[in-house]
């Protein structure tokens, strides 16, 4: 959790990712999308799914370490927005969800400490969001290519990061390793976890939503925080003429999620 305040929002901001949670379910589903990330094209240079969205929202995450509930929200804005019809999810929803898959109990702030990815992509598959679905979901291999091809296909990503305490003043520019210092306030996970909907690329960086606004990120960093990115396939995105993901989706859906 964080009492640091968003330069551009005036609001607090709150992180909430808990540590990575894997099986053998989600290995498999990350193997299946690697041979299939492997057999298509590399992805364009440069990659935009903000739609000139102008109020991302926060989402409750500047009250509540509810950032893998909020990241979820910010997916469903990008892909709604880029069909022309953006959809932004209440604020009761991102909250019912955060009771739902992370324990929270409204009020009681002991029960406020945040959740883990692969938990709350699972019951975003069973249950949905606010009437919003997912057919599947799979961790994708944290190579600049990879995370360009998923992020084209598939309309954007859900990153789990290790925020360094260095990050706090970069907050609203660019998230950046200065001089190299990757120790003390630059040691990984030294502020705490967060989980952000990445949005957009280019050969500079990445672009994610958080805390209600747009945040970049140049690559050297994100290969050094991030541990984690997620593609999520979407009945609200339309992937890209000549991709075969139906296939994909189908493999997926049989490891289950």
């Amino acid at each position: 959790m964080s009492d640091v305040l968003h330069p551009l929002t005036g609001a607090p901001i709150k992180l909430g990712r808990t540590l990575v949670r894997r099986n053998g379910a989600s290995r498999l589903r990350a193997s299946l999308m690697h041979d299939f990330l492997v057999s298509l094209p590399e992805a364009p240079e440069v990659f935009d799914n903000t739609s000139s969205i102008l109020d991302w929202g926060m989402m409750d995450n500047d009250k509540l370490g509810d950032c893998t509930e909020a990241a979820k929200g910010h997916l469903v804005q990008a892909w709604t927005a880029a069909s022309g019809k953006e959809v932004t999810l209440s604020d009761s929803v991102i909250e019912k969800a955060y009771e739902t898959e992370c324990g929270y109990v409204s009020g009681d702030s002991s029960t406020d400490n945040g959740g883990d990815i692969l938990t709350v992509l699972q019951d975003w598959q069973q249950n949905g969001l606010g009437g919003y679905s997912i057919t599947s979901h799979a961790e994708v291999n944290r190579t600049q290519m990879r995370i360009q091809q998923a992020a084209w296909i598939f309309g954007g990503l859900d990153l789990g990061i290790n925020l360094p305490i260095a990050a706090q003043n970069q907050v609203g520019s660019v998230w950046d390793i200065i001089n190299g210092e990757v120790d003390g306030d630059g040691a990984a996970g030294s502020w705490g976890g967060h989980s952000v909907a990445a949005v957009a690329y280019d050969q500079n960086g990445i672009t994610v939503v958080t805390w209600g606004a747009l945040q970049r990120a140049t690559w050297r960093w994100f290969m050094w925080y991030c541990d984690e990115a997620h593609c999520l396939m979407s009945p609200d995105w339309k992937s890209p003429a000549g991709i075969p993901s139906a296939e994909l989706v189908g493999a997926l859906q049989q490891v289950g999620s």
